[in-house]
């Protein structure tokens, strides 16, 4: 059988839930198809390059860590952290997807600015920004966002003057931060949708595998944001063309590997009639922890195509 383990990173014990039991159904139609899922850390590589322990979901949604050496043949990494440390420690014992560039790009904004800039809104490091006049008048409102993927927190719309006046909270943090000009995107498609939203387009090699609608909350003006409102899965037959062949842009200009499991999110501004790229995501959420268990079924087949293939 086949062995897919899910890399996590955790320090001492492995702490995921399966609050709908989804993750449970994956791992059953996993291995209904010949593939063992399971959860291994890097933190429990040893010198033999095994791993000391696994972990899978029992019937009653709960974990179950097995203490004994593991050596899977694919490693998903679902964590961006330690990245450079991880891949040198695990690369040449594994296949591993996401590739070390996707996961460093998803793990800083600004590298993934200056890779994709053509099709992102304009972006600063703060620590730059806030020393450039120049730049600052070439700006209305301004997004600030930490670097580093947060789930969405410490993201602010703001202004430059705004900006100015409570620059000390950032003091000493001005690298952990970009500045980004701020794009309306609650103008709209009206074949998709009426308000504020963003479309994540789920990659596995080159094909998408997976288009989401994500929706926040009437107020917000974050369109990829953690407390969305709602999503519902989209049939890709039924995007923008526009917004197909834009993916497959960045996706060639990025230079991506055939390895890749990845995510594009994107954003449509009426004013300019524009799709903006808002980030890239090693780690994406799939519908694995919703109770639609169609679309769980059909996501996991591109994925068991996927993995068989890249074995």
């Amino acid at each position: 059988m086949l062995k897919v383990a899910i890399e996590n990173s955790y320090v001492d014990t492995y702490k995921g839930k399966d609050e709908f039991g989804n993750k449970l159904f994956m791992q059953e139609l996993f291995k209904k198809h010949g593939i063992e899922l399971t959860r291994v850390s890097v933190n429990k590589f040893t010198e033999n390059n095994t791993f000391s322990e696994y972990n899978v979901f029992t019937q009653d949604w709960s974990t179950k860590t097995i203490q004994e050496e593991y050596t899977p043949d694919i490693l998903w990494s679902r964590r961006s952290l330690w990245t450079y440390y991880k891949y040198l420690k695990l690369e040449t014992s594994y296949i591993i997807t996401p590739s070390k560039k996707i996961s460093i790009l998803s793990g800083d904004k600004y590298e993934t600015y200056l890779f994709c800039r053509s099709h992102q809104p304009k972006t600063f490091l703060l620590s730059t920004f806030l020393n450039k006049r120049k730049d600052q008048e070439s700006l209305e409102k301004v997004v600030i966002k930490p670097i580093r993927a947060n789930w969405w927190k410490g993201i602010e719309l703001t202004t430059i003057q705004d900006l100015h006046i409570n620059k000390d909270r950032f003091k000493w943090l001005e690298e952990l931060y970009i500045v980004q000009d701020f794009k309306d995107f609650s103008g709209w498609c009206p074949w998709i949708v009426e308000w504020t939203h963003d479309i994540r387009l789920m990659f596995a090699g080159s094909a998408i595998i997976e288009a989401t609608l994500r929706r926040p909350k009437a107020w917000s003006f974050k369109s990829n944001i953690w407390d969305w409102w709602n999503q519902q899965a989209l049939a890709i037959d039924i995007l923008p063309t526009a917004l197909i062949n834009l993916s497959k842009t960045i996706y060639q200009e990025l230079q991506l590997q055939w390895d890749d499991i990845m995510s594009m999110d994107f954003a449509f501004c009426k004013k300019e009639d524009r799709r903006y790229l808002i980030e890239i995501n090693a780690s994406p959420w799939t519908r694995y922890y919703q109770t639609d268990t169609w679309e769980v079924t059909k996501i996991c087949k591109w994925l068991i195509d996927f993995f068989t293939s890249l074995h």
